[in-house]
């Protein structure tokens, strides 16, 4: 592995602008949501998968998806076909914090916005990785679920997951994709702060059960 190859992104003014911008905006727009009395009666009530034993105000995935959005636009343009897709999934997500929406028009949601979004890659496969492809998207946008309530659990494994995609993405030089992974990763590592045990925020993630 050339290191060299490390070195000369994380020192990069790319990276550093995009790494700062991120962290300011994620932090500010955290702290702002913890303190905002409008946004705090949004709570997350304790149950049995939970490590908090009071409410928690959450809605901690508005100041993480839009510290990503912001960012995106800004050092990650080519990805920017991206935003509508997560755009969508928030929407909902913040919707059915607002008011409860049924599962199967969630699943729905998250069916045509994966399909549509595959349609969009046009990835010139057969029918049935077409199928499968699409069915594990559904799923990995209801994987969180399973760790929701886990105080610290739901931004760790995201820092460690895009860990891997953000090296992966340096060593293969698609600098473009590293960027993105990185702003992905300073958004969840602002967050995790106010979220490890016992949490003072959680977040609202895109999901099916919750």
């Amino acid at each position: 592995m050339d290191f060299n190859l490390f070195l000369s992104f994380f020192d990069s003014k790319q990276f550093l602008l995009a790494f700062f911008t991120t962290l300011s905006v994620a932090t500010s727009l955290t702290w702002y949501i913890l303190k905002s009395k409008r946004f705090n009666q949004f709570l997350d009530m304790p149950n049995q998968r939970s490590l908090h034993t009071e409410a928690t105000p959450k809605l901690g995935g508005l100041a993480i998806m839009a510290s990503i959005t912001f960012s995106a636009a800004l050092y990650s343009p080519e990805l920017l076909y991206l935003l509508p897709f997560l755009l969508v999934l928030i929407t909902l997500s913040f919707l059915d914090d607002l008011i409860t929406i049924k599962p199967l028009i969630r699943l729905a949601v998250h069916f045509l916005t994966a399909l549509i979004f595959l349609f969009i890659l046009d990835l010139q496969s057969n029918y049935l990785f077409f199928i499968i492809l699409l069915f594990f998207l559904v799923w990995v946008i209801n994987l969180y679920n399973f760790m929701d309530g886990s105080d610290g659990l739901e931004a760790g494994m995201s820092i460690i997951g895009i860990s891997c995609y953000a090296v992966l993405s340096i060593i293969l030089g698609d600098i473009n994709f590293a960027i993105f992974n990185i702003i992905i990763i300073t958004a969840c590592s602002s967050f995790v702060f106010f979220n490890f045990p016992p949490a003072k925020y959680s977040w609202a993630i895109p999901d099916l059960f919750h």
